[in-house]
This record gives C-alpha cells, structure tokens and sequence, in this order.
C-alpha cells in the first residue's frame, strides 16, 4: 500500500513540474526592463571569466549573467541572435534529459517492486518476475548514465553564456561604436 501511495505522490510531483515547465515558457526575460550599459551614448564591451563564469564591465564592475542574457535578448544582431538561440536549445535538451531522468528512476523503481511482490507461489509468477525486475533494474541502472550525461548540455550552456555570447557582443559594441 506505501508504493501506491510513494508512486501517486511522484506522479502529482511529476505533474506539477510539467504544468509548472510547460504554463509559460522560460525566456529568461524578468518583468523588470534592463539597464544597458552605456558610457558616453554607446555600450561597453563586457570582459569574460570563463573559468570563474564571470562578466565584468569595465573589468571591476561584475554583471549578473541572467541580466546580460536578457541585455542580449534585446539586441537585434544575428550573431547574438543565434548565440542566444543555441543557449535556449541546450536549455531545452536539459529539461528533456532531466525528464527522461526522472522518469526512468521511477520506472525502475516501481518495476522492482512489482517483481519483488511476485511470490513462488502464484501460478506463472516466473513468467513475469524476472522480466520485470531485468526491466527495473535496466531503468534504474539509466538513472545515474542520464544524470552524467545531463552535464553535457549543461556546460556547453555555461560555454555559450560566458564565452560565445560575450564574444558575440564585444563584436556587435565595436562594430556599432565605429558607426
């Protein structure tokens, strides 16, 4: 009766964060507008730690990395624009890969259990125990392989936004500054 009870309370978890995820979609724009960065009626270029992940201006004044992906957000240059569209793509297949995650680790979870309840007794129990506990056991063994590689897309996210996309705004603030 707990695993009825375990399993319902994963599936209204599961629920709420799908409804959650899928309400409004993650822009990573805030309500509040952005504050550009200007000196003397033009951008400054933005100075990139990648190895810290951090963005400086002025190579003092530290910039939050959600408030200079909303800055780009606003700039219409295709540079930016397709820097942007790679860091929303890579978002998406994390959100994927978790998914698959956790979903995995409950298949596993509630598959081993079943097997488990099958007792020596029950007419063909045979018949479906193994196949089902090699079927959790497989689900539960691709838990921990989806976590590992669920930090690929995450750090090329991380390269993307502290490398790519600095580099792509440092063109676009030069080559606006000489017009």
């Amino acid at each position: 009766m707990k695993t009825l009870h375990y399993f319902s309370l994963l599936l209204c978890l599961l629920q709420l964060s799908l409804n959650a995820q899928s309400g409004q979609p993650d822009t990573g724009m805030s309500s509040q507008p952005v504050q550009l960065r200007f000196q003397n009626n033009t951008l400054q270029p933005i100075y990139f730690n990648y190895s810290r992940r951090q963005l400086f201006y002025n190579k003092t004044v530290r910039e939050n990395p959600k408030e200079f992906l909303n800055l780009c957000r606003t700039l219409h240059d295709p540079q930016i624009k397709n820097q942007i569209a790679r860091y929303d793509h890579l978002t998406q297949n994390k959100k994927i890969i978790t998914a698959s995650m956790i979903a995995a680790g409950v298949t596993g979870y509630i598959l081993t259990m079943v097997a488990s309840d099958y007792t020596g007794n029950t007419p063909g129990a045979n018949n479906y125990q193994y196949p089902m506990l090699f079927g959790g056991l497989a689900f539960l063994l691709a838990t921990p392989i989806l976590a590992i590689t669920m930090s690929v897309p995450h750090q090329k996210r991380k390269e993307v936004l502290f490398r790519d996309l600095p580099d792509a705004y440092n063109f676009y603030v030069i080559t606006q500054s000489k017009k």
